[in-house]
């Protein structure tokens, strides 16, 4: 009990210092820049500091819609739609100095048109799809190396099989599989919920959409607290405009949930995020009173949604991305149209006090019609910046927040035996305890929900207590 109070008192004290942070937020947009051709920018979550890092062009791929990752290398990792050596898209790098690489051309028997983002999986590997390949049109999932710079094809998807045309990205559940959507091919020709398996590179399908229950998923299945997989459809159910549904990775069972009516939002794009109340977050391309799209609430044990903001066009329009839940516990999300200049805008949402801000407006120059999520990532290591207060001035964590590979970096190059515990807010142990001796080290946290963690390593006899916010990867 003692350890409990004390955890409970460090979150209370802690916390009132993450609420105050600025988060540092990066994210990409489909159009504008120098070429016309794309944007990668970065921005702070109170609207300040909007810099655009690099505007895309046909040589080093154009036209993303998807969303970059940060990779345990401390390097981010994005798909460009088309462009590059062949113009089917390319897999882009940018280093924390600004660095842009171009590490590899779709050709198209191997893929081409990537969308969505990429995956990096428990064995360190980025994983990925494309909307299309040259052998039979139906797109590929795809590994890109990051250590060896190698990319392989590994799965041709078939169209009636496994499916056909993916849009979204692959997540990776619990149980250590690899779980997409197609939206299209399967039993009715209206898309998959398919399972991939990294050892035999073989996909299952596992769920064939119906026009009943809702077809076409262009966004992502994300996993929530309860171990079930949520998702979304863009088109029919009962009404027509898209579904909710979730499914069980354990017995294989799919539940159709909700069916929007237009009013309440439709044909959603995006992705379901569950934030730190527990709830699911999501947006929806049209629909509401305005046909622009709303900010939605689905709670998971009512089976109820609730609009939270409709979009008029002054406010956005149009969001075809899906929320984030930054460190500041606000969530920030982007529309591909609308705002003061309509093309587009980054917006947060407050969940507590239910305020709604417009935090940026693109202007073409700096960028035009965001399509995909933003995502938090620490500020470059060299530069001595730490993403929480909490953070020790030696010791160091990379990235927190963290969605599934979190690294710890001791000072020194042999730093010697350390032991390290993680526990939850209330003082539990959520993992067995770590002995390492390297001056850096990672650790999987995939497994364990959404929240905030207390990372204890001690290290010559001497304990610090770091703060860890573990996020989706969605």
């Amino acid at each position: 009990m003692k350890k409990r109070l004390l955890f409970l008192t460090i979150f209370a004290y802690i916390g009132l210092s993450a609420t105050a942070q600025n988060p540092l937020l990066w994210g990409m947009t489909a159009a504008g820049g120098a070429d016309t051709l794309g944007t990668i920018f970065k921005i702070n979550g109170d609207g300040s500091g909007f810099q655009t890092l690099q505007s895309l062009n046909t040589i080093t791929g154009d036209a993303p819609d998807g969303t970059l990752i940060y990779a345990s290398n401390h390097k981010f990792y994005g798909v460009a739609l088309t462009g590059g050596a062949n113009n089917k898209g390319t897999i882009f790098s940018l280093d924390t100095n600004n660095v842009f690489t171009n590490v590899h051309d779709f050709t198209g028997n191997a893929g081409s048109y990537p969308k969505g983002r990429l995956l990096q999986a428990n064995n360190g590997k980025l994983y990925g799809m494309t909307f299309y390949d040259d052998s039979i049109g139906a797109g590929v999932i795809f590994k890109y190396n990051p250590v060896n710079n190698t990319f392989a094809k590994l799965v041709t998807f078939n169209g009636t099989g496994n499916g056909q045309s993916p849009r979204g990205s692959l997540m990776q559940a619990t149980d250590g599989k690899i779980y997409g959507m197609c939206q299209a091919g399967g039993a009715n020709q209206f898309g998959t919920l398919f399972r991939f398996d990294t050892l035999t590179n073989t996909a299952t399908n596992l769920h064939s959409f119906s026009t009943a229950t809702g077809f076409n998923p262009f966004g992502n299945l994300i996993q929530a607290s309860n171990g079930l997989l949520y998702g979304l459809c863009m088109y029919f159910g009962t009404t027509g405009p898209g579904t909710i549904f979730s499914f069980n990775p354990s017995s294989n069972v799919f539940t159709d949930l909700i069916h929007f009516s237009t009013t309440n939002g439709g044909f959603p794009e995006g992705s379901l995020l569950q934030a730190s109340d527990g709830k699911l977050y999501g947006l929806t391309y049209g629909g509401g009173s305005s046909s622009k799209g709303v900010l939605f609430c689905y709670d998971i044990n009512a089976n109820t949604i609730t609009d939270l903001v409709v979009f008029t066009g002054t406010n956005g329009s149009q969001p075809s991305g899906s929320l984030i839940q930054a460190s500041d516990h606000n969530l920030y999300g982007t529309t591909t149209a609308g705002g003061a200049n309509n093309k587009g805008e980054i917006f947060k949402y407050n969940i507590l006090t239910s305020t709604f801000t417009d935090i940026h407006d693109f202007n073409g120059t700096d960028g035009k019609s965001p399509g995909g999520s933003l995502i938090e990532a620490l500020k470059p290591i060299s530069t001595g910046m730490k993403n929480f207060a909490s953070q020790d001035d030696k010791i160091r964590i990379s990235p927190n927040p963290a969605t599934n590979l979190l690294t710890i970096s001791l000072p020194g190059e042999n730093p010697g035996i350390c032991t390290m515990n993680l526990y939850d807010i209330v003082g539990e142990k959520v993992l067995p305890q770590l002995s390492f001796s390297n001056a850096e080290f990672s650790i999987n946290i995939d497994k364990l929900s959404p929240g905030i963690y207390f990372l204890e390593v001690n290290n010559h006899g001497t304990k610090k207590l770091i703060k860890v916010l573990k996020i989706n990867g969605n």
